[in-house]
């Protein structure tokens, strides 16, 4: 599988949540987020370890802090999401033989727990897969306040 890099820092955008809007459907909740979007302005990716910039969100006004992390840093951390991608996924399907040895040996109450460890560990395999290939390396900072970090991120542009 080939694995495209991170996004350039020029294709991603601050967001600002304008808004947000659920439905239900029987027993599936979909929820939309709304965001109003802005460039990062003078943001730069490091040639390497990461760095923080300072971007005015349009919206709000406010100055958003962002850490920046260079391309080796930033596909060496989508690297890692893979690699415990596929140890969770691995020891989930562990967990589903152990259920099965388990019930061999009369073990019937260890059997469905060991089921549903197993089930959620593997079934967490490619959502993890997922987030690796999205992470571009670029997110608001840490410390930035909680209101912050819930009113901002960082997105791909669709232009």
């Amino acid at each position: 599988m080939v694995t495209k890099g991170p996004a350039d820092v020029t294709q991603l955008r601050l967001g600002h949540v304008t808004g947000r809007a659920r439905t239900t459907r029987g027993r599936t909740t979909t929820t939309v987020t709304r965001y109003a979007l802005h460039s990062l302005g003078a943001a730069r990716r490091p040639a390497d370890g990461s760095t923080t910039a300072e971007v005015l969100c349009g919206t709000c006004g406010r100055q958003v802090r962002l850490t920046v992390a260079a391309i080796p840093v930033t596909m060496r951390t989508r690297q890692q999401w893979r690699i415990w991608g596929r140890i969770i996924g691995i020891g989930g399907l562990a967990f589903i033989v152990l259920a099965f040895v388990a019930a061999a040996h009369g073990m019937s109450g260890l059997t469905g727990a060991f089921v549903i460890v197993g089930v959620l560990a593997a079934c967490s395999w490619p959502g993890m897969a997922a987030e690796a290939r999205k992470h571009d390396g670029v997110k608001v900072a840490a410390d930035e306040t909680r209101q912050a970090r819930q009113l901002h991120a960082v997105l791909r542009s669709s232009r």
